[in-house]
């Protein structure tokens, strides 16, 4: 998150839509914090796009 990987147990993803090929974006939570979520299915990963987001 926020350029660091994120280790934290109490993750929560939700609301993933999927855009062209595989791309992807979803809303992430952990830590009482959220964050808007790019991700590429292929690479298995995943980028922050904009923190307190749903």
């Amino acid at each position: 998150m926020d350029g660091e990987p994120l280790t934290a147990i109490d993750r929560n993803v939700w609301g993933v839509s999927f855009a062209d090929g595989d791309l992807f974006f979803a809303t992430v939570a952990s830590g009482g914090r959220t964050w808007l979520m790019e991700g590429d299915l292929e690479a298995r990963t995943m980028t922050s796009v904009a923190t307190d987001a749903e």
